[in-house]
């Protein structure tokens, strides 16, 4: 209703156009925060009709950024994608500031690159982040399943998307994130982690980092699995060994804290398979 033009053109290409010729529909989008960026459709749909996410978590994570970010802050998107919180954060810390946008498959860095080259407080890197230097496969998925790319691809043996598609793997470049911030001379206040099941690895690699007693914002992904010791909850152990507290983010972009034993029962409640939670 929103957009009809779009929505019907976006839609045809996802029915008839890209099943038989697995290739992509590079279009334009204007953000609600005025910037224009480039999608890859059929994913970022919801950016190409709204200009925004349309996901209860990321709605309430780009009002939190909004009103947590400041001009000349410095801003790291770890699983930047097409760079859509990337670019907010650029147009809220302005050239006083900094944002580091990290992505590891080939693909989606190639549509990064384009959105953030006229930003010129924007860096683009095209590797992983773990715990250790080393060289590691990455699985990248067909464009509609992009968001899914990941260093692990165990994790979605059960899901029925997963069984008819095999993934392409790639050797990416892996580095702990204490040796990149000091790499490249960066104090991140907020940080973002969507990593797609290597949380904890992430973690483990940046303990310098969250160990420094400066005040810090990490803002993580959290999917809801079954198992009690994801490297999600295993990342919000190590993280709040060293005085962080947990908090998850209400429709007004505010923090309400929250007991990590209390998560996933919050997450059920709220009919939610996944949520950006805050550590602070």
């Amino acid at each position: 209703m929103y957009n009809p033009s779009r929505y019907l053109g976006g839609i045809l290409h996802r029915i008839f156009v890209y099943p038989f010729s697995k290739k992509g529909k590079l279009v334009d989008t204007k953000t609600f925060f005025g910037t224009t960026m480039k999608v890859l459709l059929p994913a970022g749909m919801d950016l190409y009709l709204l200009g925004g996410k349309s996901h209860d978590s990321e709605i309430r994570l780009a009002k939190f950024i909004v009103s947590t970010l400041e001009e000349g802050m410095e801003f790291l998107d770890i699983g930047a994608h097409f760079g859509y919180f990337s670019l907010l954060a650029s147009s809220i810390v302005g050239d006083k500031g900094k944002v580091r946008s990290i992505e590891a498959s080939k693909a989606t860095f190639q549509v990064l690159s384009q959105n953030i080259a006229q930003k010129t407080n924007i860096r683009g890197f095209n590797i992983a982040i773990s715990d250790q230097k080393e060289q590691l496969d990455f699985y990248e998925y067909p464009l509609l399943y992009s968001e899914y790319n990941s260093l692990n691809a165990d994790q979605y043996q059960d899901s029925s998307w997963a069984k008819s598609i095999e993934p392409n793997v790639i050797q990416i470049d892996a580095f702990p994130l204490d040796d990149f911030i000091k790499t490249e001379s960066l104090n991140p206040f907020l940080i973002k982690i969507d990593v797609e099941g290597v949380e904890d690895k992430v973690v483990a690699g940046m303990r310098r980092l969250i160990s420094s007693g400066e005040k810090r914002i990490i803002a993580m992904e959290y999917l809801l699995g079954q198992d009690k010791d994801t490297a999600h909850d295993k990342a919000i152990q190590m993280i709040m060994q060293f005085g962080f507290g947990l908090f998850v983010i209400d429709s007004k972009g505010e923090l309400q804290e929250m007991n990590p034993k209390d998560l996933k029962k919050f997450l059920l409640t709220s009919q939610l398979d996944s949520d950006n939670i805050i550590l602070r």
